[in-house]
């Protein structure tokens, strides 16, 4: 099951393990038009999550004729909250708390105590786990253990390169396992990182045309495309690229494609500006992929 859906980072790398999407949800339609392009058999809501139930799920469901869903049998449940205020793009601000933060500290944890799947995860900024942002970490920390006491759960920060993403990307990822699944068995929730490979990884290989990249804020420098990933894109793609003996331009949307590796994947009908928004904030589909094989070892 997969909530702020978006571009399906976390279903794409469900499926290449094997998981069978039961539900998704997301507000905005940009985000239905894509899973009408790619997960025609995905039964889509677009609503609020403060709205999601397992009542709601299974009203979804039996609107295309699916079997109801039976709370405490669903494997995975995913999602990537908004990190306002706590993202590096509000460098100025990040201790500062926004309403839309509660999605992560109140509702989320509140659909795994209705729902009780056996696993659970969720990305949200870096910032969550960053020097400064202690008080923000440690209520979290109290929301999960006061609502789900029968759950082990770990808050790691981890960089997309280190499990074959296209661009270096860290984020805070939370993992809660039903303690009667786990049990006693000793299973890391997270998978081992892998080294990076620049031949498969790096900017040269992706996009052999650009010579320099820049991440596009805080006035960054730019840097050479030889021996480097490509910097976090962002919702808004504010990252500049060079090729040889031209001028900086902004990062176009086929190449932002290749970076997040979407190239495979329909975009019919959504404005350049929600691709642009997709792609910035999608979970590195390489990242998801590693974290649900490792899901297979847990159940």
């Amino acid at each position: 099951m997969s909530l702020f859906a978006g571009a399906g980072g976390f279903d794409i790398g469900a499926t290449d393990n094997g998981f069978v999407n039961a539900y998704a949800c997301d507000w905005e339609e940009n985000s239905q038009r894509f899973y009408m392009n790619n997960f025609p058999e995905v039964p889509f809501d677009l609503n609020d999550v403060r709205n999601v139930t397992l009542d709601r799920i299974n009203k979804v469901r039996a609107d295309r004729s699916l079997e109801p869903l039976v709370c405490g049998e669903i494997d995975v449940l995913s999602g990537g909250s908004p990190c306002v205020k706590l993202a590096a793009c509000n460098t100025y601000d990040a201790r500062h708390f926004a309403p839309e933060n509660m999605l992560m500290f109140e509702t989320l944890p509140k659909i795994v105590l209705d729902l009780q799947p056996k696993i659970a995860v969720f990305e949200n900024s870096d910032r969550l786990c960053a020097k400064g942002n202690e008080p923000v970490l440690m209520e979290y920390i109290a929301s999960i253990k006061n609502l789900l006491p029968n759950y082990w759960f770990q808050i790691k920060v981890v960089n997309a390169k280190r499990y074959g993403a296209f661009q270096s990307r860290s984020r805070s990822i939370v993992i809660l396992v039903r303690k009667d699944v786990l049990k006693d068995v000793k299973i890391p929730l997270f998978p081992r990182r892998m080294p990076i490979d620049l031949s498969k990884q790096g900017v040269e290989f992706l996009l052999p045309h650009v010579v320099e990249f820049s991440a596009g804020q805080f006035k960054a420098k730019f840097k050479p495309a030889k021996g480097n990933l490509f910097c976090t894109l962002t919702a808004h793609v504010s990252q500049l690229v060079r090729e040889e003996n031209k001028k900086p331009r902004k990062i176009a949307l086929h190449e932002c494609r290749v970076i997040t590796g979407m190239t495979d994947y329909d975009f019919t009908g959504i404005y350049p500006t929600g691709q642009y928004s997709l792609l910035g904030n999608m979970v590195m589909r390489q990242l998801t992929k590693e974290l649900f094989g490792n899901f297979l070892n847990i159940l």
